[in-house]
């Protein structure tokens, strides 16, 4: 890795295949208009980032009858979609926590 690559990583820009990505572009509330958000969960989970914990994770799994891998799997595409920092925060660790807790059950 060059000092080049280091410092454009530090700034939250990489460079894929000749095209300059911002990575912090995800949180831009300038990104589009509310009607065009084209995500739809599956499955309503009732969760909320400013649940408490606990109760945000049993809402989720309840909403999945129970199946850890299923939860993790609504949770990371919800991360992976969000635009708000603290909801992609607190279900990557979300996700991450059934994860784990599917890979335990095996």
């Amino acid at each position: 890795m060059s000092a080049t690559d280091s410092l454009l990583g530090a700034l939250g820009v990489a460079v894929v295949g000749g095209v300059t990505l911002n990575l912090l572009d995800r949180f831009n509330k300038q990104m589009g208009p509310q009607s065009n958000k084209w995500f739809s969960p599956k499955v309503k989970m009732d969760w909320h980032k400013d649940m408490p914990l606990g109760e945000r994770r049993q809402n989720a799994l309840d909403a999945h009858n129970g199946d850890t891998l299923a939860t993790g799997r609504a949770l990371q595409a919800l991360a992976n979609v969000s635009q708000d920092k603290q909801t992609v925060i607190e279900a990557t660790k979300d996700a991450k926590y059934f994860f784990r807790q599917n890979r335990l059950e095996r």
